[in-house]
């Protein structure tokens, strides 16, 4: 995952990929959740990213190949799930009433290309996260309680 400060009170997040060998085992949704919990000081900030779904090279070069409509659909699914809107450019332009948040210029604008989608999320911090700070370690409770479950059962 890759994430940093964009202007006026926005993060731009560029990247967030799971290998294939590893996807399923919520580890981008982990990632996403302690990306917000981490961030959560930044209320009232927003998440921008340009929506591409793909695969890297590492994939081709191991010929784990997806097709587009499926890498959309879990791209869909992931984003939703997160809390992230999926919006078209051309839609945006079309009906511009729908989306008062988003501004033209620092959501759709990416160097000197325009992102024909984005996906965006409002920084809201949530009542509880499932984390834990021991000895300076971000540490997730719920893998706390699994493993204390394990260290019972021996």
């Amino acid at each position: 995952m890759n994430i940093y400060f964009y202007p006026n009170r926005r993060f731009f997040l560029d990247t967030i990929y799971c290998y294939d060998e590893f996807r399923g085992r919520k580890i981008a949704s982990n990632l996403s959740e302690i990306a917000d919990y981490i961030m959560q000081k930044y209320q009232g900030y927003r998440i921008r990213g340009e929506y591409n779904p793909m695969q890297l090279s590492t994939d081709r070069m191991n010929n784990i190949a997806r097709d587009k409509s499926d890498l959309e659909n879990r791209a869909d699914n992931f984003y939703k799930s997160m809390g992230y809107r999926k919006i078209n450019y051309k839609n945006f332009k079309e009906h511009p009433e729908r989306y008062s948040e988003i501004d033209e210029n620092l959501d759709f604008q990416l160097g000197e290309e325009v992102s024909e989608t984005i996906i965006v999320k409002d920084i809201i911090p949530k009542q509880q996260y499932p984390f834990k700070i021991i000895n300076g370690v971000l540490v997730n409770k719920n893998a706390l309680e699994r493993e204390m479950d394990i260290e019972e059962e021996r």
